[in-house]
């Protein structure tokens, strides 16, 4: 099977489920959790209170999505509240944290700056400027890729190139696409067979601290 690092399909069975707070958790999987910047609301405080106690179940191995967004319905000063709840949620229960960022990527190399984290942050379903993305992976972080990338084909190769192997993780997000098509595209790229990827990816979710086989 191949990983998927990020989907909402809660039938997936080789990949992490995104669920929200107030989701009930299904019996099987694995599964993130945290409030979209989509979802932000001044009343945020009794999701995080949920966010931790959830924090703390085997099945729950990474915090988000959660992030940046022009489209979050509050403003900008209290998303990143918000996402620093979110990151802090992270770093106590040493679990990576998997953002959902449009626009505000400056901001976001800013906090990691200050905080300096040790636990991993990737950016799902990138598909921002490829200048963006050298200084994100100069910053540390790394990215996971969907078709919305793989749609503008010379974009994803770049994207590809900036980033390595090393720093990539591959996903279908909401999409109910068959995730073999992006993992055949990483693996055309790098000139390498599926399963050398798929491989490659499980060692990559070791290096954040994510032991899944």
């Amino acid at each position: 099977m191949l990983f998927n690092f990020h989907t909402h399909n809660i039938k997936e069975p080789f990949g992490i489920i995104n669920i929200y707070p107030t989701e009930n958790l299904p019996s099987k999987g694995i599964f993130s959790c945290g409030l979209h910047p989509w979802h932000y609301s001044k009343d945020y405080c009794s999701e995080l209170e949920i966010i931790k106690h959830r924090a703390c179940e085997n099945k729950i191995i990474a915090i988000g999505e959660t992030g940046l967004d022009p489209k979050s319905p509050i403003k900008l000063s209290e998303q990143l509240t918000i996402l620093k709840k979110h990151i802090e949620i992270s770093e106590f229960y040493q679990l990576p944290l998997i953002i959902h960022c449009v626009k505000y990527h400056n901001e976001l190399i800013r906090i990691k700056k200050q905080i300096v984290p040790k636990q991993s942050w990737i950016i799902h379903g990138y598909n921002s400027k490829t200048t963006t993305l050298q200084q994100l992976i100069d910053a540390g972080f790394c990215i996971s890729i969907n078709s919305n990338l793989l749609q503008n084909v010379q974009k994803a190769e770049e994207v590809l190139k900036i980033a390595g192997l090393d720093k990539v993780f591959i996903e279908t997000d909401d999409s109910d696409e068959d995730i073999s098509i992006n993992y055949k595209f990483v693996a055309n790229y790098f000139g390498y067979p599926i399963d050398k990827i798929n491989n490659q990816i499980i060692n990559n979710l070791k290096r954040i601290g994510l032991n899944v086989a």
